[in-house]
């Protein structure tokens, strides 16, 4: 008895299984190196709420998103394992430049859009 019967089902078995593997060392390579952002975010932060309305919803459509992938972190859970940062966090919002798993740099807190682009682009060029 033969696994797959039909040729077009086992081709899209295939399909599937090549595009999770790619799928998971995507996400892995991107987490072990090049630069990521991670936002320490509480629920209860009104400030991280402003950062949502004005910046969370188009993050994913600015040029920053190709170099600096957003993460958001609950500031009350524990910290990943693939994340070393320098000094404890101790306020929400705060954004933390990641590079090969290592703090290279901090955004604390918000106070508006124009600032916070204007931080966030000396961690990208």
């Amino acid at each position: 008895m033969k696994l797959f019967r039909f040729p077009k089902l086992r081709c899209f078995a295939i399909i599937i299984l090549l595009a999770l593997g790619l799928s998971c060392y995507a996400q892995q390579d991107a987490l072990a190196g090049n630069l990521r952002l991670v936002m320490f975010t509480s629920k209860d932060c009104p400030v991280c709420q402003a950062w949502e309305r004005e910046i969370g919803s188009i993050y994913k459509k600015s040029q920053y998103q190709a170099t600096l992938p957003l993460t958001r972190l609950n500031f009350s859970t524990p910290r990943p394992d693939w994340l070393s940062i320098k000094e404890p966090i101790s306020g929400t919002p705060t954004f933390v430049i990641i590079e090969n798993g290592h703090e290279v740099g901090r955004i604390l807190g918000f106070t508006g859009p124009e600032m916070f682009w204007w931080q966030l682009s000396s961690f990208s060029e």
